[in-house]
């Protein structure tokens, strides 16, 4: 796995190690939006629900703030919701890529790397190494803003 993890991210073992192992509770709490950050168009209730994402043109990043709403039982930001933030991460950027309205998520592969907590202002990079004409295959990192990624995903989507 950690080969996968290198080879697809250029992240090293020992990089991983730390992260993976890391016990640094800091975050990085934001009072605003950062600089740049448009919200980025929200389709139906469910995503209502979940909280506005944010875009950047300048470098192509998407944003979103975690609130109390989305904590698990240990008060840090439930896996599953980094899910499906992830799923919208990657799937917006489809769409965004290939000009689509809708796409479909047909795989999702996560890797969780540390814990989000209340307050931290989450950044997701996108990048799409092969697209065909049914199919995008993309891959993105979730980062606390000015920190280390907390989750890595990868996955097919249906154009």
């Amino acid at each position: 796995m950690i080969t996968l993890i290198r080879r697809s991210f250029n992240f090293n073992p020992t990089t991983i190690a730390r992260i993976a192992c890391s016990r640094n509770t800091h975050s990085h709490k934001l009072s605003a939006i950062p600089p740049g950050y448009e919200p980025y168009g929200v389709a139906g209730e469910f995503d209502r629900m979940n909280g506005q994402l944010y875009y950047r043109q300048a470098d192509g990043r998407y944003g979103w703030l975690a609130t109390e709403k989305h904590t698990n039982m240990n008060g840090i930001i439930h896996g599953g919701f980094l899910m499906l933030l992830a799923d919208d991460f990657l799937g917006h950027e489809v769409m965004r890529q290939c000009k689509h309205t809708k796409v479909v998520t047909v795989n999702l592969d996560v890797k969780f790397l540390a814990a989000a907590r209340v307050g931290d202002w989450l950044e997701g990079v996108v990048d799409i190494p092969k697209m065909t004409r049914s199919f995008a295959f993309p891959r993105g990192t979730i980062f606390r803003h000015g920190g280390d990624p907390v989750l890595m995903a990868s996955g097919v989507w249906k154009i």
